[in-house]
């Protein structure tokens, strides 16, 4: 079911904040696993390989290991600054890879997963755009993957793998609209039909994450950002990636996503 939700903000002229920030004033920080953030210093200083988790201690390397490579997202802007002019451009095959496997990450394939993903990125054309993953978007490998697929459209996936097809959901809405865009994923998996959602453009369409045949297996490959697992990728050149976070254990509500929007677009004042 697609439904448009009620965006109510705080009010009072509050100007752009880190997305940590925003988590943390909405009282959202329950089972809050990792928070990266281009706009924050501490997160990413200007230079450097790694991205570091504001939240934990899950860091990620820019590209797909400490050393310069190929993969290594270009980053544009001004350390510190948060506007939307501070982010990390991802071509086609750049992203981040978790500088070691996350725990939490490894829930997200297996058996009554609970887990939340939030985006905020830029989409430049109509094409596929890999956001997070750690099975190489195959069904031949165990893990999970999400972004905008292009079974039919332009939609968002939750594409979950047992060596074997556990879960492919997409949904009905395609998210075509060039520019800033906010997304999140909230999957309960043991909730069957109707509890868990995509959510894009101010929008929640509900779905059923049951897993037909979850694996309790690790992932085939590290968790990456930007990228499916493995160095995968097929997005176009040109996608932009500004703050990003996930939670495990807690699937946030449609009204949660409702207000996380408001708030960041005191940041990204086109964010759809």
């Amino acid at each position: 079911m697609l439904k448009v939700n009620n965006l109510v903000g705080w009010g009072g002229g509050d100007g752009p904040r880190s997305l940590l920030t925003i988590i943390q004033r909405l009282g959202l920080t329950t089972n809050l696993q990792c928070v990266v953030d281009p706009g924050v210093s501490a997160s990413y200083s200007g230079s450097g390989q790694n991205l570091v988790d504001i939240n934990g201690a899950d860091d990620l390397y820019l590209g797909t290991g400490s050393g310069v490579d190929a993969a290594d997202p270009t980053f544009t802007g001004t350390a510190g600054d948060l506007s939307d002019s501070t982010y990390f451009t991802c071509d086609s095959g750049d992203g981040f890879r978790w500088q070691s496997q996350p725990t939490w990450a490894e829930t997200f394939h297996k058996d009554s997963a609970v887990l939340t993903l939030l985006f905020v990125v830029y989409r430049p054309s109509n094409t596929r755009f890999d956001l997070f993953g750690n099975n190489g978007g195959n069904s031949a490998n165990i893990g999970c993957f999400t972004g905008l697929s292009s079974f039919g459209g332009e939609e968002l996936s939750w594409f979950v793998t047992d060596v074997g097809t556990a879960l492919n959901a997409q949904s009905t809405a395609n998210y075509t609209t060039t520019g800033w865009r906010f997304f999140m994923i909230s999957v309960d998996e043991a909730a069957g039909a109707g509890g868990s959602f995509f959510y894009g453009d101010g929008a929640e369409e509900t779905f059923d994450a049951t897993y037909a045949t979850p694996s309790a297996a690790n992932a085939t490959y590290t968790t990456e950002l930007m990228l499916s697992g493995n160095g995968a990728s097929s997005h176009a050149d040109g996608c932009l990636m500004g703050p990003w976070a996930a939670w495990s254990g807690t699937a946030l509500t449609a009204a949660n996503a409702d207000s996380l929007l408001v708030q960041l677009k005191h940041r990204f004042t086109t964010l759809g």
